[in-house]
């Protein structure tokens, strides 16, 4: 944007992303990275011998093994889930499209005008080899909540024909979209964020206000 280029800000959406994490694919990807011995062992530890069952009282269904997912609420789960991901970065940078990643929430960022040719390209192989991989290691990309944001003073360099076929209706592009925490906008004025916080500011002070009595003063 600084040098005058369209961007396009493409935040994939996985559905269940931490609950499909194949336990066995993970260990054979931890082993890659370097992880052995006692250290595998106690990763494999961690997620096996889990159960759930379905209470619907007075019904009770029986205990079925756990082979997918990480646990929730776990400190070790983000990171569990990073390795998992990690070789997606490799298949992305290959289109030299780039991405970045905290936890589940994944984005590409890629430049329309620069060479719109290549880019065209590049973006329709590239989330062609995303989906395919995310398949093979049994994960769900959501075409339908998967939000496109353009970036810049042109988005008309964009339309349906720079999303890949194979993977649905193309997404039409948002006025603005929420990217961890933030509220985005095309021109990254910020203006969205500005007022969301400030509208959630008033309701708080408007609730103070009506308790404002019985609170100390440094308070």
């Amino acid at each position: 944007m600084d040098n005058g280029e369209t961007v396009t800000l493409i935040l994939l959406d996985l559905s269940a992303a931490f609950d499909t994490v194949c336990h066995r694919t993970l260990i054979t990807r931890l082993r890659s990275t370097g992880i052995q011995g006692q250290a595998l062992d106690w990763i494999a530890s961690f997620l096996s011998n889990r159960s759930q069952r379905v209470y619907l009282p007075p019904f009770r269904s029986e205990p079925t093994e756990i082979i997918c997912g990480v646990p929730q609420s776990s400190s070790l789960s983000p990171t569990l889930y990073n390795v998992y991901m990690s070789p997606l970065a490799n298949i992305v940078r290959k289109h030299d499209i780039i991405i970045t990643s905290y936890a589940d929430d994944t984005q590409l960022i890629l430049s329309l005008t620069k060479d719109p040719a290549s880019a065209k390209t590049n973006l329709q192989e590239g989330m062609k080899d995303v989906a395919d991989w995310m398949r093979l290691s049994r994960l769900k990309l959501n075409s339908e909540k998967t939000e496109v944001l353009i970036l810049g003073n042109t988005p008309s360099a964009w339309d349906d024909s720079w999303w890949p076929t194979a993977l649905g209706t193309a997404p039409t592009p948002t006025d603005h979209a929420c990217n961890l925490g933030f509220i985005l906008d095309p021109l990254l004025t910020m203006t969205k964020q500005v007022n969301a916080v400030s509208s959630a500011c008033f309701l708080t002070l408007r609730m103070l206000r009506k308790i404002f009595r019985w609170i100390p003063a440094d308070t």
